[in-house]
């Protein structure tokens, strides 16, 4: 077992709301369905035990994350020590749509 994989037997999630036990991912989407009215959210669910492909996909987006966070360190400390400018920097990130977008939330 990996450990991606989730927890035999045990239940997907539970609402947030009503506090009921949903035993699938499809459980949650169809309570989240069943809950929804004109003009209101659903109910919030939450994966205690999330799928594989969920949890894979959160261990990449971490991962992700992360390097986006520490290679922007880098560049922002460069700019602090008037290395190169704020400007410099975002046109040379041009062809890095995903650190370009967040070194533009910076500014």
């Amino acid at each position: 077992m990996s450990r991606f994989d989730p927890i035999d037997g045990a239940d997907y999630g539970a609402c947030d709301d009503c506090g009921i036990t949903l035993p699938t991912e499809q459980a949650a989407k169809d309570h989240r369905a069943a809950t929804m009215s004109p003009g209101k959210s659903s109910h919030r669910t939450r994966a205690s035990n999330p799928t594989r492909v969920d949890r894979i996909q959160s261990h990449v987006d971490g991962v992700v994350e992360d390097a986006i966070s520490e290679a922007l360190d880098d560049l922002r400390n460069e700019v602090g020590r008037a290395n190169v400018t704020w400007d410099e920097i975002h046109e040379a990130l041009k062809w890095h749509s995903e650190f370009a977008d967040e070194w533009e939330k910076q500014s």
